[in-house]
């Protein structure tokens, strides 16, 4: 049978980590006594911050967008390339912005790096040129 273990040593950094943080105190690097370990949180609070508002924000952009683009459509002559190529383009942020809140909220609130890695990726790659778009 194994011997229950300290649970003052469960959060302790590990050996490597207090090294470490010796080291970057050492170069004036951090002034921190040791850096985040995998027993420590490492949670960004102004992420999770930024990723909460942002939901009820992409709720009433996508609506003010949808009616924006209904009124221009109505009112103007717009080119078809526009009257196809915006709700295209809409409907994939529109698919793709749940996901991406979901990764980032998840993976911060869990420190997953791999889940924060994919909040980034869709960060850039289909919401950047998404906003672009619609910004010109």
């Amino acid at each position: 049978m194994a011997a229950p273990r300290e649970p003052a040593l469960d959060h302790r950094p590990s050996v490597p980590a207090q090294l470490w943080a010796s080291v970057r105190s050492l170069l004036g690097l951090s002034s921190d006594r040791y850096f985040l370990s995998r027993y420590q949180v490492a949670a960004s609070t102004p992420l999770q911050m930024t990723l909460y508002f942002s939901v009820p924000f992409a709720i009433m952009w996508a609506a003010s967008n949808q009616l924006l683009f209904y009124w221009k459509v109505r009112n103007f002559d717009v080119p078809i390339e526009v009257a196809v190529i915006s709700p295209m383009i809409f409907w994939v942020w529109f698919l793709v912005e749940p996901i991406r809140l979901l990764l980032g909220y998840v993976g911060n609130l869990n420190e997953r790096v791999a889940w924060l890695g994919g909040f980034w990726v869709l960060s850039i790659f289909p919401q950047l040129i998404a906003h672009m778009y619609f910004l010109m």
